[in-house]
């Protein structure tokens, strides 16, 4: 797959709802291809929280979680841009993903942290959030990339 997807047409789906629940691991798989982590989540807004349709590298039970958004700075910041947000490896805000990583047991810190708002015009849909432990990992994907 190119570097050239179109990440627009993942807020499409999102806003139409063509996707049922076994297709957005399918797509968050599809993601991963261009944008490659130790975890991802694809997360829908749904009113002031943040709801995960799909994960992968992540605890099973974060399926179930809720993220207020006002809680979590990152998620925070992600959904209040409308271009990706990369966040340096040394960023002092809290991940809301540290301690339920797969890739590692225990409280191990996320050192790289990658957000993509999904919008359907000016409405915010939802984000994919992307973490790596390794904290270089998002460095070589370009802007145009990620801003599809």
């Amino acid at each position: 797959m190119n570097q050239q997807f179109n990440l627009t047409q993942v807020a499409l789906e999102l806003a139409q709802s063509t996707l049922h629940e076994h297709s957005f691991d399918q797509l968050l798989a599809t993601v991963e291809r261009v944008i490659p982590s130790d975890a991802s989540a694809l997360l829908v807004l749904q009113g002031e929280q943040l709801k995960p349709l799909a994960i992968k590298g992540l605890m099973p039970d974060s399926l179930g979680r809720r993220f207020k958004i006002v809680e979590h700075p990152r998620l925070e910041a992600i959904c209040k841009s409308t271009l990706a947000l990369q966040f340096a490896h040394d960023c002092p805000l809290p991940d809301p993903y540290d301690g339920l990583l797969l890739a590692k047991t225990g409280d191990i810190p996320v050192h790289a942290c990658l957000g993509l708002p999904l919008y359907d015009k000016n409405a915010l849909l939802g984000v994919l959030t992307f973490d790596s432990l390794n904290a270089n990992a998002f460095n070589s994907i370009s802007a145009d990339t990620l801003n599809t």
